[in-house]
């Protein structure tokens, strides 16, 4: 892979991540910035379907913080995975089901972008990956 070729974006080796967007998180948020950012995200989502990009949404600790948004966890069509540590490569299940998935580049969106999302992207770029952080649907 050329030096640039980290940046070209192609269906067949890319993942979509949608880290921990969750409804008690939400309601803190300001309310027309919440429903831009969503938009964002479903967008995403909309798009990885049409390129057939598999998508991977996790939640952090869903029994206090709720799950997904209704509407975004209908257009992931994926059931998410649960996590207990701010970065997504803490668990072995979200690492295998990356590693399952077999795509060398992600593209980032998710919730509380100064520690689970930072952490994550740093996590996985420090394991080889080339991450893309959509940063018009960050949290």
């Amino acid at each position: 892979m050329g030096n640039l070729d980290r940046f070209h974006i192609d269906p067949g080796s890319t993942l979509l991540m949608v880290i921990d967007i969750q409804e008690k998180l939400c309601k803190a948020m300001d309310p027309e910035i919440l429903a831009s950012k969503a938009g964002n995200v479903s967008i995403l989502l909309e798009a990885a379907r049409e390129f057939t990009i598999p998508v991977l949404v996790t939640e952090q600790y869903p029994a206090g913080l709720g799950t997904t948004l209704p509407e975004l966890k209908e257009a992931a069509a994926t059931i998410p995975l649960d996590k207990m540590s701010f970065s997504c490569c803490g668990y072995e299940r979200i690492l295998a089901r990356i590693t399952e998935l077999g795509r060398k580049k992600i593209i980032i969106t998710g919730m509380e972008t100064h520690i689970c999302v930072l952490q994550t992207v740093l996590e996985l770029l420090q394991k080889g990956y080339h991450v893309h952080v959509a940063s018009d649907a960050v949290l």
